[in-house]
């Protein structure tokens, strides 16, 4: 017998999103199959518009590691409200390696613009503060050799192929990573300035951060954060009272 999701057998799911993907009323029938690269494909006819589908879409990806597809594509086509969930997502899914798939110019304009309405979401940041600057070091280090991005999934390998078509490899290598860093940067200068990012920092965590910003000689941004720095010289004071 046909394995069965939500009381429908696997095989009758395709016949039925053709049929229910037209009728906004039946929509509940696709989300009581719980399976998310159906209720994606559902998604992607709504334009990642409906917001039920959206919901069902995070509450039963955990259930998987198979929809990473599904999600990035969500992540790209859905608006911005649901960045930081569909990155939090697959951040709590995948590894590190596929990660890097946030790299793509598009994931990271989207990112970009999901920092107005995150300003104060620290998990958020935090998460993105730290997974950029390890990839800008990846990139810094790799010398335009882009084997640390290629080897994620064949969603790179897609963008990729269909790029280098149109250029010689170590031109679009060059150019590629020089985009990716760049927005890169970009968006760990805007973190750095979001009310959230430093309320997720530890004591350590802190000085580090302080130390960047003097290395920098950003000391605009040190003046502004001036109180919160001020506690991490009176714990010291208080340390060493005792």
């Amino acid at each position: 017998m046909a394995a069965q999701e939500g009381g429908y057998p696997k095989k009758l799911l395709p016949s039925l999103l053709l049929e229910y993907s037209k009728c906004k009323n039946e929509i509940d029938v696709i989300i009581g199959t719980k399976e998310p690269i159906f209720i994606a494909q559902v998604l992607k006819g709504s334009k990642y518009r409906d917001e039920q589908l959206m919901n069902a879409l995070f509450q039963y990806a955990n259930n998987t590691i198979d929809c990473g597809g599904e999600l990035f594509m969500a992540l790209l086509n859905s608006h911005e409200k649901y960045t930081s969930r569909l990155v939090m997502c697959m951040a709590s899914l995948f590894d590190e390696a596929f990660l890097r798939i946030f790299l793509v110019p598009e994931c990271l304009e989207k990112i970009k613009v999901s920092l107005m309405f995150e300003s104060n979401n620290s998990s958020y940041l935090k998460f993105l503060y730290d997974f950029l600057n390890m990839e800008m070091e990846n990139i810094y280090y790799s010398k335009y050799n882009c084997t640390h991005l290629k080897e994620i999934s064949y969603y790179h390998d897609y963008y990729f192929d269909k790029s280098i078509s149109e250029k010689g490899l170590v031109l679009y290598e060059k150019e590629f990573l020089k985009l990716v860093s760049d927005n890169g940067k970009s968006i760990i200068k805007i973190i750095e300035k979001c009310p959230g990012f430093i309320a997720s920092l530890n004591e350590e965590e802190k000085f580090q951060f302080l130390m960047t910003l003097y290395q920098r000689s950003d000391f605009k941004e040190i003046s502004a954060n001036r109180e919160v720095f001020s506690t991490l010289f009176q714990n010291e004071e208080e340390i060493t009272r005792k």
